[in-house]
């Protein structure tokens, strides 16, 4: 369980860290582009960190001894 929770965190890290570096410089007024990108990236981690997530919480819930 450890290893969905690490690895899909680093992903989602290094995936939103750059975009959130460009946003400081990139609003609306400047470029509608990339804060339409931002915005389907957001989107796009957020449903890929949790159903990764969703995934090692239900495979570790089938094992009979998740804890042991």
């Amino acid at each position: 369980m450890p290893v969905y929770i690490a690895l899909d965190l680093l992903v989602f890290k290094l995936t939103i860290s750059p975009l959130k570096i460009y946003s400081n410089y990139f609003n609306d007024n400047i470029s509608p582009e990339f804060v339409s990108l931002f915005s389907l990236a957001i989107l796009g981690t957020n449903i890929w960190l949790y159903s990764i997530f969703t995934y090692g919480f239900l495979k570790c819930s089938l094992k009979k001894n998740s804890y042991s």
